[in-house]
């Protein structure tokens, strides 16, 4: 929709991600009540796209990536899965500081 409003895909996509979210928090589902619940959205959305031909490639491809994003949500919402682990690349200080020091010598033209 070009007029600024919300058109029919982005309010199913809400749409989807609120059915999700508040049908884990009332009832606390399961791992595999999630997955049911997710893999039937996106059977919908298939049947929308492959078969009825009712979505774009562009629409199926954002509401399928919606869907997955939040049922991993929902996941990590109810401690059925740990979030991935934040990987810090340790500094070399003394790599850099040595590097630094060299750039100063060039700039200072020793």
């Amino acid at each position: 929709m070009l007029s600024g409003g919300i058109g029919n895909n982005e309010k199913y996509i809400i749409a989807v991600i609120l059915i999700l979210v508040i049908s884990t928090v009332m009832w606390a589902l399961t791992k595999s009540e999630i997955d049911t619940n997710s893999l039937n959205q996106i059977k919908t959305l298939e049947t929308q796209y492959y078969k009825n031909k009712e979505i774009s490639k562009a629409s199926f491809d954002s509401q399928h990536g919606a869907v997955w994003n939040a049922h991993k949500q929902v996941l990590l919402d109810n401690g059925l899965i740990k979030p991935d682990p934040i990987k810090v690349t340790p500094r070399d200080f003394a790599k850099e500081i040595d590097a630094l020091k060299a750039r100063i010598e060039i700039l200072e033209g020793k």
